[in-house]
């Protein structure tokens, strides 16, 4: 039986955090075309049209591991890719491979060796 829960101000405050998360960098998150930013249970869900992903992005907040959790959906809300135990950090670098660039993040989290040679 799949219970849908109510929604709480906890849920409110959730996706509130994750918003201001990404609108640290507006014009990124513009360029996605965010739109239609939706409350659900530990998170958000919001459209885009970004070059790569057209659809749904969902992010989650795991409680236990202080991480958040990834999904990109179709416009028809089927699953296209899943990805797990994202740093709050590393959030909008994330989406923003993922829906607008779709270049690969080299080791997300983890400083680049810099040559100043």
């Amino acid at each position: 039986m799949n219970k849908k829960r109510e929604l709480n101000q906890e849920d409110m405050d959730m996706a509130k955090y994750i918003v201001d998360i990404l609108f640290y960098d507006k014009i990124k998150v513009m360029s996605w075309g965010f739109h239609i930013p939706m409350v659900i249970p530990d998170g958000i869900r919001f459209c885009v049209q970004g070059f790569v992903h057209t659809g749904m992005v969902e992010v989650i907040y795991n409680h236990g591991w202080d991480l958040f959790l990834v999904r990109l959906l179709s416009p028809n809300y089927e699953l296209i890719k899943e990805i797990d135990m994202v740093y709050f950090d590393d959030l909008l670098d994330l989406i923003d491979e993922k829906v607008e660039s779709g270049r690969q993040s080299q080791d997300m989290g983890v400083l680049e060796t810099v040559n100043w040679n």
